[in-house]
């Protein structure tokens, strides 16, 4: 117990972390685990190249010695010489040997780099095991972030992953588990807010109908240009084409009208459903920013959809 208590201490102080300390943390981490990767990988490619090269040096002074060798002991009385020859007289066994030399090199030459390459996947995947542990620590955290924080996190770690895999050439699982694991728990929080709201709304209810905000109608919008293209006022961290100043401009720049435009239509709504539209567009980015939720992004976009067909709703249509 008494061994344990400075790592309970570490957890804690981690789990306290505000997410932007937590964040700088992380990416300062990850900036120097890489950093040592490759300087292992670096050092591997010179060891191999190195050592090919050196043997390949050896290769050619045994070859040469023995040709002197052959040379030497070859008797020199021309009686014993082909008559009417003019070709020399060939060396089976030097080639022989050469050969067998070579291909005694070249497997030792393979298995070194297997061996090394090895080295290197072994060092890239404990980073990522080490540092799993730390983020894992965090995943109550993480699930309750919002959904912009969440992608931060989650982009650099998804990059750490993804570049040591480029240098290792080979898949590694520890804090790609890790962070698939967080993202799941973090969409199932993410779904159950959205419920429990839609709850509230919908008892809170009256039933009559509302003026539309600006900013409702541009996320139907948005929402309908979904459907062929990923609307930059739905993306997030590096993913965003547009400045955040525009967007914001685009979304209060008008006042709100009576009915709600979808593709030429006119409705009038409730304010139930127009809360419904933005849980719609949140579900969106959800797909757009993090792409491996997106099967069950929409298996709770149809949960929650069947939740609120059970309610009672009205719609007047223009």
């Amino acid at each position: 117990l008494h061994t344990l208590f400075p790592y309970t201490t570490l957890f804690r102080s981690l789990r306290a972390l505000p997410h932007a300390a937590f964040l700088s943390l992380a990416r300062d981490t990850y900036l120097g685990l890489l950093g040592c990767i490759e300087v292992v990988d670096i050092h591997a490619r010179v060891l191999v190249e190195l050592t090919s090269e050196a043997r390949d040096e050896e290769r050619v002074r045994k070859a040469r010695r023995r040709a002197a060798e052959d040379e030497d002991a070859a008797p020199n009385d021309s009686s014993l010489m082909v008559p009417n020859s003019g070709e020399a007289p060939s060396r089976p066994s030097l080639t022989l040997s050469t050969s067998s030399l070579d291909s005694k090199g070249s497997n030792e030459d393979s298995t070194l780099a297997s061996d090394i390459t090895d080295v290197v996947h072994a060092t890239a995947e404990l980073a990522n095991l080490r540092f799993s542990k730390v983020i894992g620590v965090r995943t109550d955290v993480h699930s309750n972030l919002s959904l912009a924080e969440f992608v931060e996190i989650f982009d650099a770690s998804w990059a750490f992953v993804l570049q040591c895999e480029v240098v290792c050439q080979r898949m590694i699982v520890g804090l790609r588990g890790v962070m698939v694991g967080q993202s799941k728990m973090f969409l199932q929080t993410y779904h159950q807010k959205r419920i429990t709201e839609a709850a509230k709304v919908v008892e809170n209810e009256q039933w009559s109908a509302a003026d539309v905000p600006h900013s409702t109608q541009i996320i139907v919008n948005l929402i309908l240009q979904s459907a062929v293209s990923d609307p930059p006022e739905f993306l997030l961290g590096k993913r965003r084409r547009t400045t955040n100043g525009a967007v914001e401009e685009a979304f209060v720049a008008a006042t709100p009208t009576k009915q709600l435009d979808i593709e030429g239509r006119e409705y009038f709504s409730v304010p139930a459903g127009l809360a419904c539209v933005e849980v719609l567009a949140d579900y969106l980015k959800v797909v757009m920013n993090c792409p491996l939720l997106t099967t069950d992004a929409m298996s709770k976009v149809v949960e929650y959809m069947k939740v609120r067909s059970s309610l009672p709703t009205y719609r007047w249509r223009l």
